[in-house]
């Protein structure tokens, strides 16, 4: 998959969720002619995750860095942001961590997360991808992904 695919979502045949499917959008573009836009609405405290998962992500490298892009919008109820990826075996989380503190508002926040070199992803291929945003609290916004580079 390549970094403008997350543009046309019928290229990347991987299965995108959260409370609603992201929606091509040029409110907010990094790079290239669209972001995809996902609306998030939360009765209360929860975690939320944007991203892709299954088999049609594919095999990552070992040491390939995925940086990914996040518009946070200001009035944001997160916790704290991680990118991350894992696969199917346990303990195979990695993540680039930002805390609220970290996070810039109506803009674009970078995260890179370097594919490790480890059995979990030597012999299989990542099961999910993307950003897990726990919120504190009752909310409803949007959030913008663009520009997934491989390296």
């Amino acid at each position: 998959m390549d970094a403008q695919s997350w543009e046309d979502l019928t290229r990347t045949g991987a299965s995108v969720y959260v409370k609603t499917q992201p929606v091509r959008s040029t409110v907010h573009v990094l790079k290239g002619a669209g972001a995809l836009e996902f609306s998030v609405t939360t009765a209360g405290a929860q975690e939320v995750v944007v991203g892709a998962f299954g088999s049609a992500i594919g095999a990552l490298t070992p040491g390939t860095k995925v940086t990914f892009n996040l518009w946070v919008p200001a009035g944001h109820m997160f916790s704290q942001v991680q990118a991350y990826m894992q696969t199917s075996v346990a303990a195979s989380w990695a993540s680039d961590f930002r805390g609220v503190g970290s996070l810039l508002t109506n803009a674009w926040n970078t995260f890179t997360v370097t594919v490790p070199s480890t059995p979990a992803y030597t012999t299989g291929s990542p099961l999910e991808f993307g950003f897990y945003m726990p919120v504190s609290g009752a909310w409803t916004g949007k959030v913008w992904v663009d520009s997934i580079t491989f390296e």
